[in-house]
């Protein structure tokens, strides 16, 4: 388990400053992506969208601590496609990659965040958007990517749904069209972040990575065997890899943080 371990190290937070990095320049009309149609996000609990509905909690602010870890990383790869990916499903990833979404949205940072996963793909379900079209009736047709591009509301945040289920989603992930088709969104954006199917037992994933400039991955404590997670740490792209982010582990420290956040009112005072 020594490439788990030193994932993990590497994965360490405790860094100084929220600052967004400067925004990069941009090959459209920022004015076109603002007008694209918009949505506003349901809070419901069982979402567990804490960056939104829960801003002073504990997990908002591990999550805010790790959009850090990513600034610097970008800071210092040019980084800006970012695949979130887990060992086997039910880890977590879907979730952890619409709070990390909405934590960058707002530290001003312009973000696309793309549902990749086309088998069980469930980032409309937790923003409460219902299904629509996405990445799949876009691979069907010649219609432009921005015609399946949402805007949150309220947040320099997009969304691309995943769209119908694809059976044969390795044909679409290795054409180049879809390269073609990430270069130009990154060129709109400070961060494409894309949630993609587990690595077991489907290959997407695998292929994912090769078109991402960096992979976050979530492993669930209790949940995830550790042979397999051993497995996908050693095929991941070392230099590619963030760090590994632990699900439903002890925090020592939450009490602290709670006291803390206890202490500090609303901006509205209360």
């Amino acid at each position: 388990m020594s490439q788990v371990f030193d994932a993990l190290q590497r994965s360490g937070i405790g860094l100084p400053g929220l600052e967004p990095t400067a925004e990069s320049s941009r090959e459209v009309d920022t004015a076109g992506l603002d007008a694209l149609p918009s949505f506003q996000i349901e809070t419901l609990p069982e979402h567990r969208l804490v960056t939104w509905a829960a801003e002073r909690s504990v997990a908002a602010e591990r999550i805010r601590m790790l959009g850090v870890r990513l600034r610097q990383f970008q800071q210092q790869r040019a980084a800006k496609t970012l695949l979130i990916t887990s060992s086997i499903k039910d880890e977590g990833k879907s979730i952890l990659s619409a709070n990390i979404a909405i934590s960058l949205a707002k530290a001003k940072q312009r973000i696309l965040l793309i549902d990749g996963d086309h088998h069980q793909g469930s980032l409309a379900q937790i923003f409460g958007t219902g299904r629509s079209p996405g990445l799949t009736e876009w691979w069907y047709t010649r219609n432009p990517i921005l015609s399946y591009i949402r805007r949150v509301h309220g947040l320099p945040l997009w969304f691309l749904p995943s769209g119908e289920p694809l059976v044969q989603a390795v044909e679409m992930l290795q054409s180049r069209r879809i390269s073609e088709m990430l270069v130009q969104v990154t060129s709109w954006f400070d961060w494409v972040i894309i949630d993609s199917p587990p690595f077991a037992p489907v290959a997407d994933s695998a292929i994912w990575t090769g078109l991402t400039d960096a992979t976050l991955l979530l492993v669930r404590l209790g949940k995830t065997p550790k042979k397999v997670l051993d497995k996908v740490v050693g095929a991941l792209d070392p230099r590619k890899l963030v760090g590994v982010v632990l699900n439903e582990c002890a925090d020592p420290h939450r009490a602290y943080y709670a006291q803390y956040y206890k202490g500090i009112p609303n901006v509205d005072g209360r």
